[in-house]
């Protein structure tokens, strides 16, 4: 697991004290924008609608079981007693008093947890795959690169004045469940015909204002050389980006702006200036941060496991659970357990702290103490032993965590939305949990199979409408909630942006569109055919055909 080094806790600490000295200053008077606004994601709070927000860093997306028991009494002594996963493995508290965020900034560095971006202020987020290091087929353990990145970032003497940061992300393998195709900067692991580990370098994409996936810009770039390779791309930035702050300078559009040929050539330009024998990384250095993150158990790959089948004859609930939440493991005797944070009528990525204090608990028990953030809201159990599959199934029934559904319709990805974010311009939230009460039915919801929602309330794009396979993305129209519906997105190898069908619709009818499309998709499907192939096969008309039906079955507005 992520452990800070000596220079990452004296830098938190550092950052704590300055960040007290700023709040007395603001609560004896000084202006709010003194003390947030300039430099937001060094302290990590944020002006919201109503109140101050913390975001919490989460070094590529794991917990300690000592770690979620903080998050815990936090969420309880000083704010409203839950906290929000984010779609970037981080977490948000809304509530906090500010006179208190000092002293919750304090409790969390004493578990080594922070406010700072993780790599920095240029940074602006580094995710990775939260099966990193477990996940069957994984070329490479991409955590250990992470924290390569996060030190040269720390470090970096030019990333301040990278306009609006960079979002990087790293996976492990070709299935990419970084969404490495929507960050500024993918790195993606290969190996090639020698056998040596590398990289596919993705550059340019985005799910903000201006939606794109990224390019291949590299096919292969070998381990030793990504930190000079990332030296090289951001001198290339530097010549294309302002310092205004505005977020049309983002990276997507520096590629649109030169082409990707001409950013290529750039980039290529420029690496032999800062290619040298000292930015090298050496064996040793990797295989160090490596023994890091090495897996605290021997991978036995003939063992057996024993009583699951007859488990799942005794009692088919369990079966649908570990259909959908139950994940293949590099271990044959372990799996990986996705815990679905989304209930019907819940919000997603909501969750109180007696269910973390309880989670905690479950991963001392099961999972090796160690817990994991999904991109798509939910928590992970990386280490279980398919022999306690169905105890941990139990226990988490009674935790009321248990909920068979990850991956199906009701795995509702959202943003907080307006009522939270000074940025949105809808309601999110009600919507999502709209949505999830009508498609609650699990039966329904295994019929239809695989099928990810996802919500944004404005243009920037935190919720990922533009990567879903149903994208809402809110628009305000005469001062009420309309939703823009896109059709076909999708993060993974084969990624796309989502294709808008119609005008946007009112919120009341958004959720009879929904269900006219998913029943659209079930009615005309092939055999076994997932709705992006059913989508690419037959087009967007007969979807948008539905869209006008629902339309018409709800006239002035009115619906669900």
């Amino acid at each position: 697991m992520y452990r800070q080094t000596e220079y990452d806790r004296t830098l938190v600490t550092r950052k704590v004290g300055e960040f007290r000295a700023k709040v007395r200053r603001r609560l004896d008077g000084e202006p709010a924008g003194q003390v947030v606004r300039p430099s937001p994601t060094m302290n990590g709070v944020y002006l919201q609608c109503q109140a101050y927000m913390l975001r919490v860093a989460i070094p590529y997306g794991t917990l300690s079981s000592r770690q979620m028991r903080r998050l815990a009494d936090v969420a309880r002594h000083y704010d409203r007693g839950y906290l929000h996963v984010t779609t970037s493995q981080s977490v948000r508290f809304h509530w906090p008093k500010l006179r208190d965020v000092p002293s919750i900034v304090r409790d969390l560095a004493a578990v080594e947890l922070h406010v700072l971006t993780p790599g920095a202020s240029g940074v602006r987020t580094l995710t990775t795959d939260p099966f990193a290091g477990v996940a069957e087929g994984e070329v490479e353990d991409p955590r250990i690169y992470c924290e390569i990145i996060q030190q040269w970032a720390q470090a970096h003497p030019d990333l301040a004045h990278v306009t609006q940061g960079l979002a990087i992300a790293v996976a492990g393998s070709h299935d990419d469940r970084a969404l490495s195709r929507f960050h500024d900067l993918g790195f993606i692991a290969r190996r090639n015909a020698d056998g040596l580990i590398g990289f596919e370098v993705l550059a340019g994409g985005s799910h903000g204002r201006t939606p794109s996936v990224g390019v291949t810009i590299r096919p292969f770039l070998q381990e030793a050389d990504l930190p000079s390779y990332l030296e090289a791309i951001v001198r290339v930035c530097d010549r294309h980006v302002g310092g205004d702050g505005r977020p049309e300078h983002r990276l997507a559009v520096v590629i649109r702006d030169v082409g990707v040929a001409g950013f290529i050539r750039q980039v290529e330009a420029e690496w032999p200036r800062c290619h040298d024998r000292d930015s090298l990384l050496c064996t040793t250095d990797i295989d160090l941060i490596a023994r890091e993150f090495a897996l605290p158990y021997p991978v036995t790959p003939d063992a057996p496991v024993p009583g699951l089948r007859d488990a799942v004859a005794r009692d088919p609930a369990f079966g649908h659970w570990l259909a959908t939440c139950a994940l293949a493991h590099r271990d044959p005797g372990r799996a990986i357990v996705v815990v679905s944070l989304k209930t019907a009528g819940g919000v997603p990525g909501n969750i109180g702290w007696e269910q973390m204090d309880l989670l905690a608990g479950l991963a001392d028990r099961f999972s090796q103490g160690e817990i994991r953030l999904t991109h798509d809201q939910n928590v992970a159990f990386p280490h279980v032993l398919a022999a306690n599959l169905h105890a941990l199934w139990l226990a988490l029934i009674q935790i009321e965590l248990a909920t068979p559904n990850v991956g199906l319709v009701s795995d509702i990805v959202s943003c907080p939305g307006l009522d939270y974010c000074p940025l949105a311009t809808t309601r999110t939230m009600p919507l999502a949990q709209t949505i999830s009460r009508r498609l609650d039915d699990l039966q329904r919801q295994r019929h239809i199979g695989p099928l990810g929602i996802t919500i944004s309330g404005c243009a920037g794009g935190c919720g990922r409408h533009c990567a879903g396979a149903i994208g809402l993305l809110g628009v305000e129209r005469a001062g009420e909630d309309h939703f823009q519906i896109l059709l076909g997105g999708n993060s993974g190898v084969d990624a796309a942006l989502g294709e808008p069908i119609g005008p946007p619709l009112p919120r009341a009818r958004v959720v009879d569109a929904v269900e006219r499309i998913i029943e659209t998709y079930v009615g005309r499907r092939l055999r076994d055919e997932g709705f992006l192939d059913t989508w690419r096969r037959l087009g967007p008309e007969p979807f948008r055909a539905a869209i006008m039906a629902s339309d018409g079955a709800a006239p002035n507005g009115q619906g669900a």
